[in-house]
């Protein structure tokens, strides 16, 4: 019984996607903190549900036989999931020159905005909610970008919202 080349090939905040090949064996256990799963011969994939966002977790895999025996478990995968997705990513405050960008969530590490022309020259550390966007030109659209990173710099999903800053009078 063998279980070879275990990679995870779609990460998501709270689902991650493993995929191995193997022969000899009747099926695959599954593992992972909260949870466990069998999985027939000939299915090469499994979605593991439960992770922690920004989090890193174990994922072993195990071939079993016809009559239960287990073989060598593969080592362990580690997992990175990615960070959650931000919320009420909202637009105020607009002004001829600035706008401040807010949002809500947490499961990230850092947050980068990203605007028409400009970005937040660095990252935004967890826990702040908000960035002040300035030196824009007055009266121009800008869409601003909002985007979730874990601690290994792999981004999440990210959100954006438009606006045209005020006229100068």
């Amino acid at each position: 019984m063998q279980i070879s080349n275990v990679q995870y090939i779609n990460v998501s905040p709270t689902v991650v996607r493993i995929s191995w090949q193997g022969s000899n064996y009747s099926s695959s256990k599954v593992i992972w903190q909260g949870g466990s799963s069998s999985i027939p011969y000939g299915v090469f994939t499994d979605d593991v549900p439960g992770m922690v966002p920004n989090s890193i977790s174990g994922i072993t895999l195990t071939p079993v036989s016809s009559t239960d025996k287990e073989g060598s478990a593969y080592s362990t995968l580690s997992v990175k999931t990615l960070p959650s997705t931000l919320t009420n990513v909202t637009l105020t405050n607009v002004t001829t020159s600035g706008a401040r960008v807010s949002w809500t969530g947490s499961g990230h590490t850092k947050v980068i905005v990203t605007w028409t022309g400009g970005d937040s020259s660095g990252y935004i550390l967890s826990g702040t909610s908000f960035y002040d966007a300035s030196g824009l030109a007055s009266n121009s659209p800008y869409t601003f970008t909002v985007t979730p990173y874990n601690s290994i710099n792999v981004p999440g999903t990210a959100t954006a919202q438009s606006t045209t800053t005020l006229q100068t009078t």
